[in-house]
């Protein structure tokens, strides 16, 4: 029995020591040039410490899914990367931890291009929840070859010129001045309201996290949004997120609000046009003030028996060289967060880079200055009901007659508020 025991104990031992040298990083960069970069990144780890990284991408619309259910099977992963609202989340119920040890290896918050932007999306009743890992923010892409045509020379900015280069483009069913995509089960209308109503200092939830929606000013935001549908084209049936890139390069819209994964979008699927540099890229709309809109990947720490190497892990992410590697994968829609890797000249001698130094200096004045999707006022654990379709259902209403502008948008407050208050409880 005696050897039995030393026997199993020694299993147990080498059982643990093979666990203390691995790690599982949940990331949701799909693309393959992206998932390859992360593999390269894990192998070099393994070399340089011999602890082993288990990546699994999680697309961005699992994730909420993915770590609620491994939190309840006690399966969550070291590192995850996560939107602002869901790294929240998980902070709220408990199984993530401070990234205050990770930035102190990557060498203290002053290390980071923006300190503002490390304390307003991060730092929670003094404790940092997350990180960026890139930032990006939301600009027009207009074609300009389509605007040529129409003999618009100079892309819109307040929402009086958006209307005026409507008119003059919009030709459904052909093809449309700015499509706007509304199914409820993505969040199209969401972003482009967003957009609108910081354009015109307002928000979608207040400093206390409790709905915002039903104010004068965003009354103007739902009568300019069904303005821009009347006269820029609009689907309440079609998702943003899997039809935005085809509606562009094909030439289906002549605008669209993102970021610049749109220039990507556009050299692989549609070269031709690429190199003819049709793309042209303006500042969001602006009223009172530029509709800002900031957001990018986060990283988040969870609990566990590897804290140590996760939080080597996350800082080995950060060294300028292979970081600045990865975010050359797509060059200008994933930004630095490091002040050493945005300044670095290896960073700006880049060809996408310089091509578009526009649309990078505009994101770059985005990221300084804009937010994420509910959190104007800073992370919030229930900022993520915002983008459950209670802003696509309010606009579908709308122009389908069925509510006039100020029912639907009081409905829709008190819609959201409702599920603000389901998720607190």
């Amino acid at each position: 029995m005696k050897n039995i025991i030393l026997i199993l104990s020694a299993l147990l031992f080498t059982f643990n020591i093979a666990k203390a040298d691995e790690i599982t990083f949940w990331h949701s960069f799909t693309q393959p040039e992206r998932v390859a970069g992360m593999e390269k990144i894990a192998a070099e780890f393994k070399a340089a410490t011999g602890t082993t990284v288990n990546l699994e991408v999680v697309p961005w619309g699992k994730v909420r899914e993915k770590w609620t259910a491994a939190a309840a099977a006690g399966t969550l992963p070291d590192v995850s990367i996560c939107l602002v609202d869901v790294c929240m989340e998980m902070k709220t119920a408990g199984v993530s931890r401070s990234l205050q040890p990770v930035i102190d290896l990557i060498g203290g918050a002053e290390a980071f291009a923006s300190k503002e932007l490390l304390d307003r999306l991060n730092l929670v009743d003094g404790e940092f929840i997350s990180i960026p890992f890139y930032a990006h923010s939301r600009l027009i892409f207009y074609r300009k070859d389509i605007f040529a045509k129409h003999g618009i020379t100079e892309a819109p900015v307040t929402w009086e010129d958006y209307i005026d280069v409507c008119k003059k483009i919009n030709n459904p069913p052909e093809s449309y001045a700015m499509l706007q995509m509304w199914a409820p089960n993505d969040w199209g209308a969401t972003i482009y309201f967003y957009v609108l109503a910081r354009s015109n200092e307002e928000s979608i939830l207040d400093k206390d996290g409790n709905a915002a929606l039903n104010t004068p000013g965003n009354l103007e935001v739902v009568k300019m949004m069904k303005t821009i549908y009347e006269e820029c084209g609009g689907d309440v049936s079609m998702t943003f997120h899997d039809n935005l890139f085809e509606a562009f390069n094909s030439g289906k819209t002549a605008m669209v609000i993102d970021t610049m994964f749109v220039t990507h979008s556009i050299k692989g699927k549609r070269p031709d046009l690429f190199d003819a540099d049709v793309i042209g890229i303006a500042r969001p709309p602006t009223k009172k003030q530029t509709g800002w809109f900031a957001d990018g990947a986060n990283i988040t720490v969870l609990k566990g028996d590897n804290e140590d190497a996760a939080n080597k892990f996350v800082a080995f992410l950060y060294e300028d060289d292979r970081y600045i590697d990865y975010m050359h994968i797509i060059a200008g829609g994933m930004n630095p967060v490091t002040a050493s890797a945005a300044a670095n000249p290896r960073y700006l001698d880049n060809e996408h880079i310089a091509r578009f130094e526009n649309g990078v200096k505009l994101t770059l004045e985005g990221i300084a200055n804009g937010s994420p999707v509910g959190a104007a006022f800073g992370p919030n654990p229930s900022a993520f009901v915002v983008k459950q379709g209670v802003i696509e259902n309010m606009m579908t209403s709308i122009v389908l007659g069925q509510a006039t502008e100020e029912e639907a948008l009081a409905k829709a407050h008190n819609d959201l508020q409702k599920l603000i208050d389901k998720s607190r409880r």
